[in-house]
């Protein structure tokens, strides 16, 4: 088995390494760039307000402890290939294009692989149990078991 190495994980360096960079209408590759560069953008505009001096992302130490538990390569239980380090992680756009990075990984990049599951699941109406087949309630406020279950429908009966 090939090791994880957490540079692979960055959108552009793995379709580069796949050769798939000029296939035309390869929609996961153009949405993919187009949600990255947002969420780098974001993540940038996020963290302005807490890494506003120069040597404050350093200067971080629960940012500098993350990242050193995830490059000890001695604990064999959060160690990850490859991840930047806290000297390598410098200033505000090292840790937004990290910050981005995780994002990618945790919510899009899952989801592009689970979907496909995801949408079948959401698809069987009993299976998804959010489904509110009423009017929503005209006022805010707490609804009883009761009161969820006449609105869900029939098919929760």
């Amino acid at each position: 088995m090939e090791r994880f190495d957490w540079q692979s994980t960055n959108i552009k360096d793995n379709l580069q390494a796949r050769g798939v960079m000029d296939i035309p209408g390869f929609l996961y590759r153009d949405d993919g760039e187009t949600i990255s560069d947002a969420l780098r953008t974001y993540t940038r505009k996020y963290l302005a307000g807490s890494y506003r001096k120069r040597g404050s992302v350093q200067g971080d130490p629960e940012l500098q402890n993350f990242l050193g538990a995830l490059t000890n390569s001695s604990d064999t239980i959060a160690f990850l290939n490859g991840f930047p380090t806290g000297a390598q992680v410098r200033n505000l756009k090292d840790v937004s294009e990290l910050l981005a990075q995780i994002l990618w990984i945790s919510g899009v990049e899952h989801h592009a692989l689970n979907s496909f599951r995801i949408l079948n699941f959401d698809l069987v109406y009993p299976s998804h149990p959010g489904k509110i087949l009423s009017p929503l309630p005209a006022s805010t406020g707490t609804l009883t078991d009761d009161q969820l279950v006449d609105r869900a429908g029939s098919v929760h009966r």
